[in-house]
Formats: C-alpha cells, structure tokens, sequence
C-alpha cells in the first residue's frame, strides 16, 4: 500500500475518471503518439491507492466503453465502424487485463500486518497475564510503566466517497495506522487497532508529552480524519483497569464534542466525575430536562458557558441581538430555576450541561467549558473529498 499523506487525500470520482482515462487511451490508440500503457498504468495505481473496488472500476470502463460505442456515429471521420468496433473490444480486452492484472499484483505485494506479536502482547497486557515469558514470545520488551492511548476515529463518513468498497478502505486505514505506529515506536509499541480506533500501549520510559504529541499527528495523518486520544500512565500490573478508564474517558470526550486531540486524565476529571452512573448523574442530567423541548434555549446555554458569559459574544456566535440573548436565558431560568448570573446557578448550569450531554450521548452545541472554545462544528464535519 502506498505511503498515506498527512492530509485527507482527495478522492477521484471514479466513473468520471475511468471514461476520461479511457477516452484519452481510445485517442491514442487511433493514432501516434505517447502509448496509452502508461495513462492506464498510472491512474490504475491511483485507483488501488484510494481503495476503489475492482469491480467498480471494471463496471466503470464497460459503461465507458458503451458510451464511446453510442456517440460512434456522431463522429464517421474517426474509423470506419467495424475497424472502430474491432479497436474499441481489443481496447477492451487489454484494459480489463491490465487492470485486474494490477490489482493481483497488489494483493499479492501487499504486506502482511506489520508485527503480530504486537497485538498478542497487547491482549495479554490488557487482560493482566503480560509475563516475560510471554513479552519474549511476542518479540516484546515488558516494561514497568506503560502510556495507555485509548483512541477513536470517527466513523462518519463510513467512506470517503461512493464506490470505495468499506472493507478495502477500512483495511487501508488499519494498514496505515499500524504501519505509522511501527515507524514511529519500531519493535516497542504494543497495539489492538481497528480501523475506528482502539487501544495503544507504549513503554513509558520510550516516550515523552512531546513524542505522544507526534506520534497522535502521524496517526491522525494515518487514519485521514482527526483522532481524539486520551492517554493515562499506568504501572504494568494497573494496565487492565486504568485501560477501561481510559475508555470510560474517551467515550466522554466523544459525547460532548470535545475537540479532536490528546487528552490526560487531568483534562477530563470534572467531566468523569459528574458522569459517573448513579443518582447524582441522573439528578443533575434532570435539571435541564426542561430544555428538551425548546434546543434552541440548551444551544444558547451551551454557547454562553463556552464563551464565559459574554452576551456580546453569544449573540454574535448565534446570529441574535442581545436582548434575545438575554429572553433566552431569562427563559432558561424561568424553565430550571437556575440563573447563570449567580455563582450558585452557574456552577450547577455548568455541571447539569455535562451530565445532561453526556446522558444525550451527543452536546447539541460542542463546546470546551475549560478553555471557554466553542465549537461551532464537529471536528470531523470536512469533506474528505
């Protein structure tokens, strides 16, 4: 598999490109000229390069085939129409060989998932029963302290495009992800990956904030959508039960729209707190109930927590005067008997927004309360085209 860019890489439109490519291969084949072998070479790799399905591609070139034979007559200066239609089925023929002739070659290039062992050990870390034994079994070093990186993809879009097979792409992504993470932490890091995310284990003493830091870039760059990580250090004998945590954790970041990025255990222990399963959970979740009807009344409250309380400011993210700004939240008062202009109010708006979020499992409007970010849009809302 080719090298993935840093970058979502932008998709070609398949039918498009297989008729334009066969247009031009039909040009040149009527004619001297640059043999068509490299064009249809060249935009083949393309094509594998993006995940596109063998049998969307050769679907693509009968249909561009069809059309060049129904636009024949308009053009009688071209060929005389047998010689034309002996030249269009020889065309054929070539371009069908070459094609899955290409596409066999590149499964049988492809390279097997980068150090098995890895996952093996990764498993016997996360279950608890990591021994030396078993480290050297696996090829692995077992190390005192590990970071636990519990990530996630998002997984929308399912593919980029229509017509990539989801299985080709999702065993890109895989590939990728694996193979950035054997560049970056060669022989030591320790994964359980698929293609929407899971669990990386890496020797602590190997790695640093900043090393962290790259490695998440290059397996944002990897997966081609942003990744939301967050990472615990653990002592080896804790991994089993500070990994669910890391995932308990993850799964809150993802529930309120927190930004894309690395997260610590420190960035989030308010929101693991108050979103711990009991009645104090359901108790403050209860306290914007009143909203449910009226979302416009819970987007405002979210806008103004994250924008600490500037009216000015909340009127000009949500396109309103300030004075419906402030019937807003007279309103959100009046509902929940909680004013965000009294400490007291404040504190339990601000804590009854996460808990009501995250029991919602998705914030109406994503917003960072810590850093007064709002987030105007989910990170993973760009088209990848």
């Amino acid at each position: 598999m080719a090298p993935m860019s840093a970058a979502p890489t932008a998709l070609v439109d398949v039918p498009e490109s297989v008729e334009a490519t066969i247009e031009e291969c039909l040009r040149r084949a009527a004619g001297p000229g640059v043999p068509a072998d490299d064009l249809l070479d060249e935009a083949v790799e393309r094509w594998i390069d993006h995940g596109v399905a063998l049998e969307t591609v050769l679907a693509s070139v009968h249909e561009a085939i069809r059309a060049r034979l129904r636009t024949a007559p308009a053009h009688p200066g071209d060929a005389e129409p047998l010689d034309l239609l002996r030249g269009t089925l020889d065309l054929l023929d070539e371009t069908t060989a070459r094609i899955s002739g290409a596409y066999l070659r590149r499964l049988d290039a492809a390279p097997e998932q980068p150090r098995p062992g890895s996952r093996t050990f990764a498993a016997a870390l996360l279950a608890g029963t990591a021994t030396t034994a078993v480290a050297r079994q696996c090829g692995c070093h077992l190390a005192d302290e590990y970071w636990i990186l519990a990530l996630a993809r998002p997984r929308f879009p399912a593919v980029p495009r229509p017509g990539i097979d989801p299985r080709v792409w999702a065993g890109r992504v895989l590939r990728a992800l694996d193979l950035e993470l054997s560049r970056q932490f060669p022989g030591r890091g320790a994964a359980v990956l698929s293609a929407d995310g899971g669990t990386l284990l890496l020797p602590a003493a190997d790695c640093d904030d900043a090393d962290l830091e790259m490695l998440v870039r290059g397996l944002t760059g990897a997966a081609e959508l942003p990744l939301t990580v967050v990472a615990l250090r653990a002592a080896t004998a804790e991994i089993p039960a500070d990994s669910a945590v890391a995932h308990d954790m993850l799964d809150i970041a993802l529930r309120l729209g927190l930004p894309a990025r690395v997260h610590r255990f420190g960035d989030l222990a308010l929101e693991y707190q108050l979103t711990r399963p009991g009645p104090g959970l359901e108790t403050l979740a209860a306290l914007l109930d009143p909203l449910d009807d009226q979302p416009e009344l819970l987007e405002t409250l979210g806008c103004h927590i994250a924008t600490g309380l500037n009216r000015k400011r909340t009127s000009r993210m949500l396109h309103l005067h300030v004075n419906s700004i402030d019937y807003r939240l007279r309103r959100i008062a009046a509902l929940t008997g909680l004013e965000a202009g009294k400490s007291d109010g404040l504190w339990y708006l601000r804590s009854a927004y996460v808990a009501h979020s995250y029991r919602q499992s998705a914030a109406p409007f994503p917003y960072d309360h810590r850093t007064n970010t709002a987030h105007l849009e989910p990170v993973w809302a760009t088209d990848c085209a």
